[in-house]
């Protein structure tokens, strides 16, 4: 009994230690270099994929069309529910 309670508690030592090692660690991050680049930084090869949440266009279905000029028209014939259409 007394070696199924060293086993438990060596077992419980080990993933503790994994969990509080996993914690401890820094992810490096490499953001843009240039608070000025921040703005106009984008994708390679994929212009205009960048967009941020509180940049929300007045006309948002113009400026998805405008992006996205290739994209079929979705929902066209859906039932609305509170003026929003039902997607199911």
């Amino acid at each position: 009994m007394k070696a199924e309670r060293s086993f438990a508690f060596v077992g419980f030592a080990i993933v503790l230690s994994a969990v509080l090692a996993a914690c401890g660690t820094v992810m490096v991050r490499d953001g843009v270099p240039n608070a000025q680049l921040a703005s106009v930084a984008q994708v390679a090869d994929l212009p205009g994929l960048r967009s941020w949440g509180d940049e929300v266009p007045s006309d948002f279905r113009s400026e998805v069309r405008r992006r996205l000029p290739n994209l079929p028209n979705l929902a066209q014939r859906a039932q609305e529910s509170g003026g929003r259409p039902v997607i199911e």
